[in-house]
């Protein structure tokens, strides 16, 4: 049986649900991850962009590139 990772941002409008296997953990402490968690050290985990399903009302959230 595959987990099945749900999360979303804090207001509830955008919510996902993720399944398979997790890629590439890591943290960042660059500047841009500091100022984006509002923390010292960022936590990520990455999956496949077809294990992704956006559920919540708000559907795929925007994008903004911050770096190549």
């Amino acid at each position: 049986m595959t987990k099945v990772y749900q999360g979303g941002c804090l207001c509830g409008n955008i919510r996902f649900e993720a399944s398979g296997p997790p890629k590439n953990p890591h943290t960042c402490s660059c500047k841009m991850c500091q100022r984006h968690g509002g923390s010292l050290t960022q936590a990520w985990v990455e999956f496949e962009k077809d294990n992704v399903a956006w559920v919540g009302q708000g559907s795929v959230p925007k994008q903004w590139r911050s770096s190549e």
